[in-house]
């Protein structure tokens, strides 16, 4: 994600906190839960990612984790470590291990790849099974040929107008 177009993830970042079709979108895909179930508890925006925690809106909800979405322009042994720690700080906080979602505009490596599984029915999604440190995780990336067959599919729809726009340096 460039740093000099701040206006741009600005926007995003607004837009992930206040658009509810957004969070709804999110939560439908990743748990299966109703429209408005969730909503935004926290966002930090670092140099090259935006991270968003979503929360259940109910307090009767706890048995649902928490969502942690992070828009970011790469995924390495880094990237992958500082998501760890904050999955586990969300856990600190929330007493349940979050379910995660990285967005990412670039292909991964299939070395890196090797562990996710894909999604039968979104193969532009993949599945980390067996994650100690979250509930569920999950990675959409642009490791698919043909991306016309998804253009309807509303995750990677809004996947795409999330990144639109951010460079991937």
């Amino acid at each position: 994600m460039s740093a000099d177009s701040p206006l741009h993830r600005e926007r995003i970042c607004k837009k992930l906190v206040e658009d509810q079709a957004i969070i709804d979108v999110i939560a439908k895909n990743m748990l299966n839960v109703y429209e408005g179930t969730y909503s935004f508890s926290k966002i930090l925006d670092e140099q090259n990612t935006i991270v968003v925690t979503y929360v259940p809106k109910l307090p009767f909800d706890n048995a649902l984790p928490p969502i942690i979405l992070r828009l970011q322009s790469q995924l390495d042994q880094v990237e992958m470590t500082t998501a760890i720690n904050h999955s586990l700080d969300v856990y600190q906080q929330y007493h349940q291990l979050p379910a995660v979602l990285f967005i990412l505009p670039n292909k991964l490596s299939n070395p890196f790849l090797d562990p996710f599984d894909p999604i039968q029915d979104k193969p532009y999604l993949f599945c980390l099974p067996g994650a100690a440190w979250c509930c569920k995780c999950f990675l959409l990336s642009n490791n698919v040929e043909n991306t016309s067959t998804y253009q309807e599919d509303e995750l990677y729809k809004l996947s795409r107008l999330l990144l639109e726009g951010l460079d991937s340096s």
